[in-house]
């Protein structure tokens, strides 16, 4: 965090605090989009693999 050599600044010298919040935001919302997916594509597979689960019992 301490580097400052990325930091985006506004035309009158400014720190652009509206982009970093933006970009804070984005990386929040692709955090859980992550996650939601593996969780449904392993729910997907659970539930595929239920009617060989049957035969077995």
């Amino acid at each position: 965090m301490t580097d400052t050599s990325h930091i985006r600044l506004r035309k009158d010298g400014s720190i652009d605090t509206a982009y970093w919040r933006s970009q804070a935001a984005h990386d929040a919302a692709r955090n859980v989009t992550k996650g939601s997916c593996r969780a449904v594509s392993r729910l997907a597979i659970f539930v595929a693999m239920l009617p060989l689960l049957g035969r077995w019992t």
